[in-house]
């Protein structure tokens, strides 16, 4: 199976991070459409699994 990492991140100070830390791709939220930036990354397949991390 041949999958990929990426990563959705709010700004890209961070991004740097999450790319040394294996991910393959990463989307600035801020910065770039989730939606738009998803479509290209997977030729308008989309998203198979996507995670949410929340602050309690």
């Amino acid at each position: 199976m041949d999958e990929a990492v990426n990563c959705a991140h709010l700004g890209s100070g961070g991004c740097h991070i999450l790319l040394k830390t294996g991910a393959v791709q990463v989307i600035a939220t801020l910065e770039q459409d989730l939606v738009a930036e998803v479509n290209r990354m997977t030729d308008g397949k989309g998203a198979r699994m996507a995670f949410a991390r929340c602050r309690i």
